[in-house]
C-alpha cells in the first residue's frame, strides 16, 4: 500500500508503478481530482490522505507544488530517492473533441514520454506506452503526453488535431 497525505498546503503529485496501480479506499477523494490510468496516478491532496494498491515496483513519484508525506507499507520513503523528479518539459496533444469520427495515432519519441492530463486529456486505458513508443485513439476527447527528446516518428490515421508545445511548463 502507498498512502500520500497532505500537510495543509495544496500539493500535487504524480506516481509510476511498472505494474498496475488503483485507488484503495471505495470513497471518492474530496478533490475528485485522482486520475489513474494504468501504470500511473495524478492527483492533489492538502489535508487529506490518499491510498493505493500497485502491483511491480514503484518507479517514480513527483511531488510539486506543496510537500506530503509519503508512505510504502507503514514506512515513511524519500520521493526523491525514485525515479527522475522532473518531468518532461515538452506537450504533444491529440484533440479528438470535434472530429466525425475517431483518429488513431502512434509516436516514437527519442527520450522519455509519460501520458498527461495537461489541457483536461483523458488517461485512457487503452493507450499504450511501450519503452519509446506510443499507441492510442481519440474520439470525442483529448489525449496528452510529456515527452523530453525529439519526435522521431508520428503516424495520425484520422482528423485529430496534433499540437506540439516545446517548453509547455514554462508558458
Amino acid at each position: 500500500m502507498l498512502e500520500v497525505a497532505g500537510r495543509g498546503t495544496p500539493t500535487s503529485y504524480e506516481i509510476t508503478v511498472d505494474g498496475a496501480i488503483e485507488l484503495a479506499s471505495t470513497d471518492e477523494p474530496a478533490t475528485e481530482a485522482t486520475t489513474v490510468s494504468g501504470t500511473t496516478v495524478q492527483s492533489s491532496v492538502t489535508d487529506e490522505t490518499q491510498t493505493f494498491r500497485f502491483s511491480g515496483e514503484l518507479t517514480d513519484i513527483t511531488v510539486t507544488d506543496g510537500d506530503a508525506a509519503v508512505t510504502l507499507d507503514g514506512e515513511q520513503i524519500d520521493p526523491s530517492e525514485y525515479g527522475d523528479q522532473e518531468l518532461p518539459p515538452h506537450a504533444l496533444v491529440i484533440d479528438g473533441v470535434d472530429t466525425d469520427g475517431p483518429s488513431t495515432y502512434s509516436f516514437e519519441i527519442d527520450g522519455t514520454v509519460v501520458k498527461s492530463t495537461y489541457q483536461d486529456a483523458s488517461m485512457d486505458d487503452g493507450d499504450v506506452i511501450d519503452g519509446t513508443t506510443v499507441r492510442g485513439a481519440v474520439y470525442n476527447w483529448i489525449d496528452a503526453y510529456w515527452f523530453d527528446g525529439d519526435i522521431a516518428d508520428f503516424r495520425l490515421r484520422g482528423d485529430a488535431n496534433v499540437d506540439v508545445q516545446y517548453n509547455a511548463r514554462d508558458q
